[in-house]
């Protein structure tokens, strides 16, 4: 399976520390969806928006463990749904993305997320404060 990141897991560290895998990040961008910071929170959410795009990262062929992780990591606020994503070279592909669920969508803020300001501010916190998981049985 293919998977489309537009947050913390744009980050390759942040990707193997919740997969144990180190896979070759791509960039790619998502059509007719918009990022937007959450409440109170570093990371953020992406919802339909017509017309607006999301620049992010294509992992490929992500393994069925890899992805239970990603589930249990990105918890009850996502959805993971289909997509299809542009490689820079204007090429698409099938993936997977995590997206709001429409109860939830009262925690969004109108501001755009930046992962420079993520990496600036919030990411060494962010790699203190995560515990990981050790075996399948933690997710």
């Amino acid at each position: 399976m293919n998977l489309f990141t537009y947050g913390s897991l744009m980050i390759p560290s942040v990707f193997l520390m919740i997969t144990g895998k180190d896979l070759m990040p791509e960039k790619a961008y998502l059509q007719d969806y918009a990022r937007y910071c959450l409440k109170n929170v570093t990371y953020p959410a992406i919802i339909h928006s017509t017309g607006q795009s999301t620049e992010g990262i294509l992992y490929r062929e992500i393994d069925d463990i890899s992805i239970e992780r990603l589930d249990a990591f990105e918890g009850k606020l996502y959805s993971r749904v289909p997509v299809f994503v542009f490689k820079t070279d204007g090429t698409s592909l099938s993936a997977m993305t995590y997206v709001l669920r429409h109860f939830f969508y009262d925690r969004l803020t109108d501001h755009s997320w930046s992962l420079t300001e993520f990496k600036e501010k919030h990411l060494e916190d962010f790699l203190e404060n995560f515990e990981g998981f050790t075996r399948k049985d933690d997710i």
